[in-house]
């Protein structure tokens, strides 16, 4: 399609193990470009309960 392109792929990891993966597209619309993901990530793990227990909030 005119204006989308596919941006990269990536694998999100924890400790060496996969927990996610996401798919990014660069659109261009009325000269901007941006990237978006389609879908949200598709995990691969369960997440912690308690929002203080993930990584990224200590």
């Amino acid at each position: 399609m005119d204006g989308r392109r596919p941006w990269g792929a990536f694998r999100i990891q924890r400790d060496g193990d996969p927990v996610a993966y996401v798919s990014l597209i660069d659109y261009q619309m009325h000269g901007y470009h941006y990237l978006r993901a389609s879908t949200d990530p598709c995990g691969c793990a369960s997440l912690p309960q308690r929002r203080s227990e993930l990584p990224w909030t200590r």
